[in-house]
């Protein structure tokens, strides 16, 4: 904190205008970008001459212009009253988007962007057009001079900034101050020994010196200290936090070059390939650098005086390249992220301010100098980039007052201020507007879920009811349903869309008196009826509660079901008066002689049980005891013949209306993905063939969709012989979801205490005769609406299209089931178009699951619909659907979509999916995934009693899991194909298949079962002298011995490896003996190459071992046998890992000897070779460090690391119409 400040000064800095510094808001991660830009507002040089430029373009043109942006960003920090200043139009000039801010990026790469754009864009300005190259522009010489003829090779490069390193390649310690970098900068390299120079004079290499030169720096100088190395002993890139001061004030003239003048270093520095021969040098403060120093400099450097005292002008008499610090970038944080903000110092006032994105704050001169970096402070927050001004009295500029804006500017901010106070007003109004939110309680629009099809539109509160009336009958109208807005009333409801009131409003009131009345205090919520006489409640006796009922249509002739209306109704309210409403309310559902059906359904959850109303005196309060519970109640339509004839059915389990209903409910739908080829052959099972021919049909009837099949409830069979319960819902055999004849012997679901799963339904109706089949019912139309069009549309309203009435959108609808309809020729036309056959769109797969629990289409699922036949499809034992089947492009699959039962019993759905495979159902297994991008799943562990819907609450789809059996002594082994020459991880190695054994059986069995799965999962046939059994541990990869067994085995979970052996390789086995293959590499001492393993056998308790190694490598590498020399057997302990290999670095010391000693377990291991005869090359520890390192980056290379996107500026974004 600077001493003797206040507050106000230090946290509310002020600049030469008394106005208070201005932050920057942080998009997401640019806080790079505000530091930079701080930066440049803060250089009076770069604002005075911005300020000078005029946009002549349009204001279309304007938001793609980066001058036009920054001008405005800049005036407005200087002007406005605001704590802090967005930057979104800047960078929306640059052709960012919203993904751009989440990028983190170097602010040195930053800086050159930025400043390449700008001089892009003045280029063809006569008066900015070296405008960049003034201010941040040097020159340098890039020098090679050969040391032979003493000629140079000269160079001219400009650069916007310098680069410094904290160290030199190699050194243990930092250098200590910008000076001493500058200096190693300009020291040259010296190219030798094989790094020489070419030079054409004397027509030859030689030694040369090489380095840079310089020969003008700009005025604003940039000085990036590099801080990101690659650390080559990880491999990984770092940050250097070490400690490295930089002066106030920068005097760089004994740095500049002039011809004949005394170098500034002493002996050039060696070039890279020189310093991997050498050892780290620790780098000392050069003695004339200390020299410079007077006593007037404290202990940094620092002479804290303005640029007019007398230690600056002695300075200045040695030449003009004096500079002064304003500007520090800090970055906090590491090489994989951090943080940026700036110290920057005003020229003018001679004060330290900390830019920190939106905050400003006033500091010292302590906390500047924390910027060092080193320990202390925070050890990973230091200087990054410094920017410092030349001090030249006739280029050094003050910044602009405010009173000297010049007058475009000035305009602009007028403008700017205006549509400001224009944006500040309009969302004042937005705020102060009221959300009304509109149901319209129609068949049309409803929907059985929030927020029940509802539209909402902002109003003022000086709006009247009246008004709402209006334009929402326009919106609706607009959607194809006409409303009446002089009919048309408004009654008061919840946020839920529930009734709140049993009266209408008054539509003469204002929004802001209907906000006092029902005390709300920003948004209104009511229910439209289209006529008055369509709401009627009947007074409730007392203060007895209302409650809004969902009704639902159960078409019986087509099969579906919509939402259609919510009633309201009072607790003490009869069902017998409430049928009568509903009867005036849908006119189309009454049949002579026969009354509406109701069902109620409670809806506390999929597995609540149905209610049919059949006792009229009971009240809504008797039924529904829970106050705030929203039941749904089911009312039946249809054509009349089909109506009137199912209403006579006397058990109404057997009504289509109760299977339709129950279907609904009921179902869920899953989307199980089937397995590969590879899955099937892993489980050790011939793959299916590509294609199902489907049989031909009996009869020219008309085709059966893929939902046409049967739905029926399976739970456990009885066990008590003789015993044969009798679901009735399934008597039927021509009913449209079951063949299922009425002799099928099935008892209720376990978790639901009835004996009979009709129980569970109050009464039934009378009836005369059994309902028609659904088949009776194809080809007859589709009826309008259940309720009756009429009575809402005009004598002249004409609907465009006959059904329009209706308006069932599609099989996927919110309005109607999409588990109901079964046949494409008895669907209403609409859908019928669409054609259950066609491919389902990725639109129609948004949602995973419905409301109902019901898995909806997968937006993943880019599918090729593809007709697969089983005859799975037909049983009538399983409560399964079959919805479509096709293949996955997403996840490379086929698939099957199901709707099933879900108080089913999982164990049945596995049971059909193993008949659909044509498969033991122990083979199954199953996974669940839970969105699209949880490729593996999660594997299931079914319970008896568990049901579809316990096992698949919200899953996105399920996978098929193929398993191997196994006994209660057995586990799986997973086999891979053993490669010699691959050098990964086993565990990552392809699976060929698994092979479940126990501890007794042998290794004999267990290949035996190997090549019969080969045979019938491969198609590969193979003898079994051509198959070697191996163990891959850390020990080695032995060939197991047949006549063992995997008890003797002491691995917990092995790797088992399959090797294919080739003919020549079978014989070389001279006897019956267990041979063990040992792994051979040969490694070149004068090269330092190593060469590619091969295999050798040596049997098994033979007591020439060695020599019989030895003689088998000498025939293979083709040398005589006392030629070669052998390393021990690897590996040697217990940690070791597959391939065993060692590093070139690690075989030039290990020792080769004539004769090795085996272990008790050498199967499997690796040993080396060496021709003795070989030259062995000199390796200096220079080499080694070299190798070491090369070594370490190549074993590194394959780390996954976040690719960084590059920053970008689009130079086409760039207006090129303001001069």
């Amino acid at each position: 904190m600077p001493p003797g400040d206040d507050y106000s000064s230090i946290y509310h800095p002020v600049d030469q205008d008394g106005h208070p510094y201005v932050g920057l808001v942080n998009q997401a991660m640019t806080c790079y970008l505000n530091s930079l830009l701080q930066t440049l507002f803060m250089t009076p040089e770069f604002r005075n001459i911005l300020y000078q430029w005029q946009y002549n373009g349009t204001m279309d043109e304007a938001t793609r212009s980066i001058p036009f942006q920054l001008q405005k960003l800049f005036a407005l920090l200087q002007t406005t009253n605001k704590y802090s200043l967005e930057t979104r139009d800047l960078t929306a000039s640059f052709g960012w988007e919203g993904s751009d801010a989440y990028e983190q990026h170097d602010v040195q790469e930053l800086s050159r962007v930025m400043l390449e754009a700008l001089e892009h864009r003045f280029r063809k300005s006569e008066k900015h057009r070296t405008f960049i190259e003034n201010l941040y522009k040097g020159t340098m010489e890039d020098v090679i001079k050969c040391l032979g003829c003493r000629r140079e090779k000269v160079r001219e490069d400009i650069y916007n900034d310098l680069a410094l390193a904290i160290r030199e390649f190699g050194a243990t310690e930092s250098y200590k101050s910008v000076e001493e970098a500058l200096t190693a900068f300009i020291k040259p390299e010296l190219l030798t020994d094989s790094n020489k120079y070419n030079c054409e004079n004397c027509g030859g290499y030689k030694d040369a010196e090489k380095g840079f030169r310089f020969t003008a720096f700009p005025h604003m100088l940039a000085i990036q200290l590099k801080r990101f190395t690659l650390d080559y002993s990880t491999g990984f890139r770092v940050k250097l936090n070490d400690r490295m001061t930089f002066p106030d004030y920068l005097d760089l003239n004994d740095f500049i070059y002039k011809p004949g003048m005394k170098p500034v270093t002493k002996a050039p520095k060696p070039s890279y390939a020189a310093v991997t021969k050498s050892p780290p040098q620790t780098i000392k403060e050069e003695e004339e650098m200390k020299s410079q120093s007077s006593l007037s400099h404290d202990a940094d450097g620092w002479l804290n005086k303005p640029p007019n005292c007398p230690e600056v002008q002695e300075m200045l008499k040695k030449g003009k390249y004096v500079y002064e610090l304003f500007a520090i970038l800090i970055h906090q944080g590491s090489a994989t992220g951090g943080h940026y903000f700036a110290y920057i110092k005003n020229l003018e006032q001679s004060k330290w301010l900390c830019f920190n994105d939106t905050q400003v704050k006033a500091v010292d001169i302590d906390e500047v100098k924390k910027s060092f970096g080193g320990s202390g402070w925070s050890s990973n927050m230091n200087g990054y980039m410094m920017v410092y001004r030349q001090v030249d009295p006739e280029k050094n500029q003050k910044f602009t007052r405010r009173s000297e804006l010049p007058a475009h500017v000035v305009n602009w901010l007028k403008q700017w201020e205006e549509e400001e106070n224009r944006q500040a007003y309009e969302q004042s109004r937005i705020d102060s507007m009221v959300k009304v939110k509109v149901v319209l309680n129609d068949d049309r629009n409803l929907t059985d879920e929030m927020p029940y099809g509802a539209q909402e539109w902002n109003f003022s509160k000086e709006d009247k009811g009246r008004d709402i009336i209006e334009l929402f009958a326009g919106k609706f109208n607009e959607m194809g349903i006409y409303v009446d807005p002089n009919t048309a009333i408004l009654i008061p409801a919840r946020s839920n869309g529930n009734f709140a009131e049993s009266h209408p409003i008054d539509l003469n009131k204002t929004i802001g008196e209907l906000l006092s009345e029902f005390f709300c205090n920003s948004e209104l919520t009511f229910v439209m009826e289209l006529k008055e006489e369509e709401f009627l409640i009947p007074v409730a006796d007392g203060l007895k509660h209302l409650r809004t009922l969902d009704f639902l249509t159960v078409d019986v002739s087509f099969n579906s079901v919509r939402m259609c209306k919510r009633v309201g109704a009072y607790d003490d309210e009869t069902m017998g008066s409430i049928r009568e409403r509903v009867s005036k309310l849908f006119p189309k559902c009454q049949v002579d002689g026969t009354q509406i059906r109701m069902v109620m359904d409670l809806v506390i959850d999929d597995g609540s049980p149905l209610l049919l109303i059949d006792d009229d005196s009971k009240t809504i309060e008797q039924l529904v005891r829970n106050k705030f519970q929203i039941p749904k109640f089911y009312i039946d339509c249809g054509l009349p013949d089909d109506l009137k004839n199912d209403r006579k059915t006397t058990d109404f389990s057997k009504t289509q209306m109760c299977k339709i209903m129950e279907k609904r409910k009921y179902g869920t739908r899953l989307r199980i993905q089937l397995p590969s080829a590879s899955d099937y052959r892993q489980a050790g099972l011939r793959p299916p063939s590509n294609t199902f021919t489907v049989p031909p049909a009996p009869d020219p009837s008309p085709p059966v969709s893929p939902i046409a099949k049967k739905f029926c409830q399976l739970g456990h069979e009885s066990a008590a012989a003789g015993t044969s319960n009798v679901n009735t819902r399934i008597s039927q055999s021509n009913c449209h979801y079951t063949t299922a004849s009425s002799s099928t012997t099935i008892i209720s679901a376990p978790n639901y205490p009835y004996d009979s799963p009709m129980d569970r339904f109050i009464g039934n109706l009378a009836a005369a005769s059994d309902p028609p089949s659904y088949d009776e019912t194809m080809g007859k139309a589709h009826p309008a609406s259940p309720i009756d069009g009429s009575l809402s549309n005009p004598p002249n309203y004409l609907p465009t299209d006959p059904y329009a009435e209706m308006e069932i959108d599609g099989i996927l609808s919110s309005n109607v089931s999409p588990a109901i309809s079964d046949d494409e020729e008895n669907v209403p036309p609409e859908v019928a178009n669409q054609g259950y056959n066609d491919c389902p769109t990725a639109e129609n797969w948004q949602s995973s699951m419905d409301q109902d629990g019901n898995l909806a289409n997968d937006g993943a699922f880019e599918v090729e619909r593809e007709e697969l036949y089983s005859d799975a499809y037909e049983d009538p034992k399983y409560t399964v659907d079959v919805i479509d089947t096709g293949y996955c492009n997403t996840f490379s699959c086929k698939y099957v979509s199901i709707l099933v039962d879900h108080r089913q019993l999982t164990s049945k759905l596995v049971e059909w999916i193993a008949r659909h495979l044509k498969l033991n159902p122990e083979n199954i297994g199953l996974a669940k995934h839970y969105n699209d991008t949880d490729i593996k799943g999660y594997d299931m562990t079914l319970c008896p009693d568990e049901t579809i819907k316990m096992s698949f609450a919200s899953v996105s789809r399920v996978t098929v899991v193929l398993r191997v059996p196994t006994k209660a002594d057995e586990k799986l082994f997973r086999v891979v194909d053993f490669d010699l020459n691959n050098e990964n991880n086993p565990a990552q190695w392809p699976t060929l298949f698994h092979v479940a054994a126990s501890s007794k059986t042998t290794v004999k069995e267990f290949k035996d079962k190997c090549l019969e799965i080969l045979e019938s999962a491969y198609a590969e046939v193979y003898p079994p002298e051509r198959i070697r059994i191996r163990e891959i541990s850390n020990y080695g990869c032995p060939a197991l011995n047949p006549e063992s067994n995997f008890e003797a085995r002491s691995f917990k979970d092995p790797i088992i490896a399959l090797q294919k052996l080739k003919t020549e390789e079978v014989q070389k086995k001279k006897d019956d003996r267990h041979y063990q293959p040992i792994i051979v590499r040969r490694f070149c001492p004068s090269s330092l190459e190593i060469m590619a393993p091969f295999e050798v056998l040596v049997p098994e308790g033979d007591e020439k071992l060695p020599q019989i190694l030895k003689n088998a490598i000498a025939s293979h590498a083709k040398l005589a046998p006392e030629r070669i020399g052998l390393s021990d057997l690897l590996p040697k302990g217990s940690f070791a890992r597959w391939p065993f290999t060692k590093s070139a670095l690690d075989l030039i010391d290990l020792p080769f000897a004539d004769n090795v000693t085996f272990p008790v377990d050498y199967g499997g291991k690796l040993i080396y070779f060496i021709d003795k005869n070989e030259t062995k090359k000199h390796i200096t520890e220079e080499d080694r460090r070299a190798m070491r390192i090369k070594e370490r980056i190549s074993s590194n290379s394959n780390t996954a690391r976040r690719t960084e996107r590059p920053l970008r500026i689009q130079m086409s974004s760039i207006s090129e119409s303001d001069q």
